[in-house]
């Protein structure tokens, strides 16, 4: 035991790599790689998120949602939630922006077993097949209307090209259905961005709640929107 302590007290010396390079260019690359990863930028990543719909047999619809995650620009999202036994749900993950595309893995929790698989790519056609054509017809209509306006103008028909703008692109009057429906977007622009500045989900469909009940009187669904908050942060 005496022995032990005495070599315990003895100074410890490091021995010296024979074979490290103590030049001024090794010394160099060295400060140099320092100050690189000093520069490094934080990883940026895409706003995730997901959503889960109730399987009611027929096509996805918004009026399905039973939960959703939310959207944060981070590696990875999650949420906890409860679901009715014996029913049938969609989970779809999905990026913020749009036309961003890339690989999703998929971790689940849960109390109860759970039976789980990927759609083919028939079932996805056809739980989402009609959506996805009005959307390209819609499309595709205006992309002909703008290109008949075009062409009105430079036939200087403009009686044809204000008519055509007018059927196809006019705003709504502000007291029909159609208007309310841009109130509720305004509203949900407003308060998407007073979130993201400040961080705070909780305030999503707080603001303007008279006019929100005047809105669901006539049947609009409101806070209809999702944001991307800023993931946690890595030090």
């Amino acid at each position: 035991l005496q022995q032990a302590q005495e070599e315990a007290a003895k100074p410890q010396v490091r021995g010296v790599d024979e074979d490290r390079d103590d030049s001024a260019e090794a010394a160099a690359l060295e400060i140099a790689e320092a100050q690189r990863r000093a520069e490094m930028k934080p990883v940026e990543y895409e706003g995730i998120g997901f959503y889960g719909l109730l399987d009611t047999g027929g096509e996805l619809s918004e009026a399905d949602g039973v939960v959703t995650s939310g959207f944060y620009t981070a590696e990875q999202v999650g949420k906890e939630f409860e679901l009715e036994a014996g029913k049938r749900y969609w989970l779809m993950p999905m990026t913020y922006t749009r036309g961003v595309e890339g690989k999703f893995d998929l971790e689940f929790f849960s109390e109860l077993p759970l039976d789980v698989h990927a759609l083919s790519l028939a079932e996805q056609d056809a739980l989402t097949g009609t959506m996805y054509q009005a959307y390209a017809a819609e499309t595709l209509q205006k992309a002909w209307a703008r290109r008949q306006i075009r062409m009105s103008i430079r036939e200087k028909d403009l009686g044809s090209a204000h008519q055509l703008a007018t059927l196809w692109f006019s705003k709504p009057y502000r007291h029909n259905d159609e208007g309310f429906q841009d109130l509720n977007f305004a509203i949900n622009a407003l308060e998407a961005a007073f979130i993201q500045l400040t961080g705070e989900p909780d305030k999503h469909g707080a603001f303007f709640p008279r006019m929100r009940e005047r809105l669901k009187s006539r049947g609009i669904k409101v806070s209809d929107y999702d944001m991307c908050l800023p993931g946690p942060q890595d030090d």
